[in-house]
Order: structure tokens, then sequence, then C-alpha cells
């Protein structure tokens, strides 16, 4: 449990801080991929990692934890119909009004909803697209 955390935050931080003080010789440039970006990324990550391990798995503190579980209970699913359904376009129809378009990130929270919607309908329906 703890020593797990520990171990996880640990490296994190230290990979992060090595990113940061290889920046000043190589710039963190995520469009480059340049070693000093993977190495806070994959720092951000393993600090993150730890933050909810700790929180769901050590403490665990899941109630608010449904919402992700539904999205992961069928997220390829999501990601390869977001490659045909336009959901912000669906959203913006839905919403407008003479001639008003609401505000852009509106468009993006209201399709993430619809999105966990259907997310929701198929978990509750037990459908689940495996592989």
């Amino acid at each position: 449990g703890y020593e797990k955390v520990t171990w996880m935050a640990l490296v994190g931080a230290i990979l992060w801080g090595a990113a940061k003080l290889w920046d000043f010789n190589f710039p963190i440039n995520k469009n480059l991929w340049t070693s000093s970006f993977v190495l806070i990324t994959v720092g951000w990550s393993l600090m993150l990692l730890a933050l909810f391990y700790l929180i769901i798995d050590v403490w665990k503190v899941r109630w608010w934890t449904f919402f992700f579980v539904v999205i992961g209970s069928n997220s390829l699913f999501i990601y390869l119909v977001g490659g045909f359904i336009d959901f912000e376009a669906i959203v913006s129809i839905l919403f407008r009004k003479e001639g008003n378009w609401i505000h852009p990130d509106l468009v993006i929270v209201a399709a993430l909803a619809l999105k966990w919607l259907l997310l929701y309908y198929m978990y509750r329906k037990k459908i689940f697209l495996r592989l």
C-alpha cells in the first residue's frame, strides 16, 4: 500500500526534477518529443498514479469514481465512434437558439455529457466492446 505509493511518488518526483534540470540544456518540447519532455510527462504521470492509487486503493475512497468506471468500461467504443459521429455538432444544433450559439466551452462539456450518457446506457445494458 503505502510503500508502493511512496516509491511511485518518489520516482515521479525524481524524474520531474531531472527534467526540470535538463530543461536548461535540452528544452522541454512536446512537438519534438524531447527526452526532457518524456521525463516530465512520466514524472507527472507517476505522481498522479500514486495519488489516485492512494485515494482509491489504499484509503478506499471510491464514491467519486463511477463517472470514470462508465467511461473506462467502453473507452475503445467511444474512441472509435468519435471518428464517425461529431458530438460537438450535435450539441450545437440541439442547443442553439435563434441564431445565437452557446459558448464553445459549454459545447465541449455538453458533448462529453452526451458521450457519457451513451456509455452509461451501454453500461446499464451490459453492452461492452471487447477485443
